[in-house]
């Protein structure tokens, strides 16, 4: 499977696992994962994942019979009825697999991200987060502290907690500087819920202001929300 993806997509070797940035989404944090041993590929954002054919058929936009001709180099010509149905219910027993194993990531993050959040101090205005005072905004409910990697802590990392309904299911990590062991300035926990979640700043104090703002990125969020006044949401 990494011979066959890493001849469309870049790979990187991550561990026991190969990653990339997704080839189905947009997307600049890579969250595209290859497992040799499973044999498999997952998405931790968009969600998709299957193994070297399912892979072969989405990527190219082929159809199941196209895709095993051209893996085979044109070896194999004709697909039994009975082959493709064994197929498909493989793929089935793989989806259902893979469902159950995101599901328990997301269990595992929601409850890693809860107790990090607890031990965690707020972010203060004095002084000032580095990253916050890039940005030249302030900490509006942000959390400092230390950010688990491996058998690592990375120290003062800022957090901006991702809510589903009323929840804590994830963190945000954004770090000092792009000079720690994961090598970027923001991450997410592993295994989080991102889709459909959101960060708060603000409420509505005012009736007659109705007006709620949804955009990309904290400081986006919160230099809107310092120059209107308007309550906005932080999608993920």
């Amino acid at each position: 499977i990494v011979d066959v993806i890493g001849k469309q997509v870049p790979l990187t070797k991550n561990g026991a696992n190969y990653k990339a940035c997704c080839p189905f989404h947009q997307e600049k944090s890579g969250s595209f994962t290859v497992n040799p041993d499973k044999q498999f590929y997952y998405c931790f954002g968009c969600g998709a994942g299957g193994d070297v054919l399912s892979f072969y058929i989405d990527y190219n936009r082929l159809s199941f019979i196209d895709a095993v001709k051209q893996l085979s180099g044109g070896i194999i010509t004709e697909i039994s009825s009975e082959d493709r149905q064994q197929y498909n219910a493989e793929c089935e027993k793989q989806k259902k697999l893979r469902d159950d194993e995101q599901k328990k990531r997301r269990v595992d993050a929601a409850k890693q991200a809860n107790m990090i959040w607890n031990d965690s101090v707020e972010a203060t205005t004095y002084p000032l987060h580095p990253y916050l005072a890039t940005k030249q905004v302030a900490p509006h409910g942000l959390r400092e502290g230390n950010f688990p990697y491996y058998d690592k802590m990375i120290p003062n990392a800022l957090f901006v907690p991702v809510y589903k309904g009323k929840k804590i299911v994830s963190l945000q990590a954004i770090f000092e500087s792009d000079d720690n062991p994961i090598g970027r300035g923001k991450t997410f926990l592993f295994g989080g819920e991102k889709k459909g979640c959101y960060f708060k700043i603000g409420e509505v104090t005012d009736k007659n202001d109705q007006i709620i703002v949804i955009c990309e990125g904290y400081a986006t969020g919160a230099s809107i929300f310092e120059t209107s006044g308007h309550t906005t949401f932080v999608a993920f």
